[in-house]
């Protein structure tokens, strides 16, 4: 077995989702849990700031437990990755989301736009282009129709995938191991 496949990662949806519980929800842990994929970098600074007057190791001084100090390293994971925009994607892109269509029998006909306007809204999270036109209801024009199936038909998601690669590119040896992982992921 050579190098390479020594670095291979053989992870499952529950093993990524019991890294995600292990270390935490990073907004939660800056107290941005309300604003979560929409807190801007301001938001997360104020955060951040707010957090470090109350955990920071120097603050606490002599009253400083072990729970303490890793609470206060989780803070400034946090920090450390929801300022880095990629790292910052790929941690919101791990996050769980509820991707189930409706299903037939879970709406009517008086309910099918509410039902499925809530479906579209949800996943427009994902969207790069924005604004996100709505699914409307029976009485919307054909022309908003178009641009709502266009749009659609056209979506374009910033959302990744990458907590389910099998290699991690900053283990790469060398440029060329590196490309071969990310041609295998």
């Amino acid at each position: 077995m050579d190098e390479t496949e020594k670095k291979r990662h053989k992870r499952t949806k529950d093993d990524i989702e019991a890294e995600m519980l292990e270390n935490g929800d990073l907004y939660a842990l800056l107290g941005l849990e309300a604003l979560t994929y929409d807190a801007k970098d301001a938001d997360i600074n104020k955060a951040y700031k707010k957090s470090a007057l109350k955990y920071h190791p120097d603050k606490i001084r002599e009253k400083l437990t072990e729970q303490d100090t890793e609470l206060w390293l989780k803070v400034q994971y946090a920090y450390e990755t929801l300022l880095d925009p990629a790292k910052r994607r790929r941690y919101d892109s791990s996050l769980p989301f509820d991707d189930e269509i409706p299903k037939a029998g879970s709406w009517t006909t008086e309910t099918y736009y509410e039902v499925f306007n809530a479906c579209f809204v949800l996943n427009s999270l994902w969207s790069k282009k924005k604004p996100v036109p709505t699914l409307g209801d029976d009485s919307t024009p054909i022309s908003e129709v178009k641009k709502f199936y266009k749009f659609w038909d056209d979506f374009n998601s910033w959302r990744e995938f990458c907590q389910y690669d099998e290699y991690k590119l900053d283990e790469a040896g060398d440029r060329n191991e590196r490309r071969y992982m990310d041609k295998e992921n």
